[in-house]
């Protein structure tokens, strides 16, 4: 099954700060370097990405946006928002030691290449 233009395209975002050792990573592997290297801040990520956050997240965006976007653009920055939750679930998941889901590691090699 192939990456589609939404996951390529948070695949490919990059932050404007990097990791010495590691040659431009993007928000994900920065991510999952500081949750590795910085225990102190895995807290955040785990309040962060909770369900609850998201379902929060969500319907802010619902209640305060929705009639501001044509509900292309709307539906487009929702799936956006959804993808990055479950992407980063999937990475911290592995990192913490759960089983990891293959898809990840083989949308962002694809996206490297």
């Amino acid at each position: 099954m192939g990456v589609s233009k939404l996951e390529k395209y948070i695949l490919n975002s990059k932050p404007r700060i990097g990791w010495e050792g590691t040659e431009d990573p993007n928000h994900f592997e920065i991510s999952k370097l500081i949750y590795q290297n910085r225990p102190e801040f895995r807290y955040i990520y785990d309040d962060m990405l909770s369900q609850e956050r998201e379902d929060a997240i969500n319907e802010l965006l619902r209640s305060e946006f929705e009639n501001l976007f044509s509900e292309t653009r709307y539906l487009l920055i929702k799936d956006c928002l959804n993808l990055r939750f479950k992407e980063l679930r999937t990475i911290l998941n592995h990192t913490k030691g759960g089983t990891p889901e293959k898809a990840y590691c083989d949308k962002w090699r694809s996206n490297k290449i």
